[in-house]
């Protein structure tokens, strides 16, 4: 099998073969990424590549935490993605990040998990996490997150 694509963006490699994807491409924006989803969010039959990342450029000195931010890279049609664009951020490290139509309206919308900062149990645990939905626009633009539910307790704990 010939490879024909590495994309490389941190400890993320995304690889292609047998023509699928053009050459080698490279985002430097995204240092750190973990959470990587693909879904065509402005609905053009191609792709598209959203991920979320921590920036240095969101830490908090104090206490040595960082923001994680949302970024989106349009997909082209010869399988090379845009440069990425910051979207949003989310705060704590963004959950179970997904693309799907929550509403209804035929376009794409983004949803994660994510803790709430500084609710905490006496163990340390985190006992307080929203559910983030970003309504899509179906051009590739969302709205400003907002809380769909309140978990009063880590998902899935008893």
């Amino acid at each position: 099998m010939r490879l024909y694509q590495r994309i490389t963006a941190g400890g993320l490699v995304v690889t292609g073969s047998l023509g699928l994807f053009g050459c080698k491409q490279r985002d430097d924006a995204a240092p750190n990424d973990r959470r990587v989803v693909y879904a065509d969010v402005n609905k053009d039959g191609i792709q598209d590549l959203l991920y979320a990342t921590m920036t240095e450029e969101n830490q908090d000195k104090d206490n040595d935490y960082y923001d994680w931010d949302l970024f989106l890279a349009l997909g082209y049609s010869d399988g090379r993605f845009s440069e990425s664009k910051k979207i949003a951020t989310v705060g704590m490290p963004p959950n179970d990040l997904q693309a799907k139509d929550l509403n209804g309206d035929s376009n794409p919308d983004i949803s994660y998990l994510v803790m709430k900062p500084g609710v905490t149990g006496k163990d340390g645990i985190y006992y307080d996490w929203g559910l983030m939905v970003m309504d899509g626009n179906g051009d590739g633009t969302f709205k400003s997150p907002r809380e769909a539910y309140n978990f009063d307790k880590s998902p899935g704990a008893n």
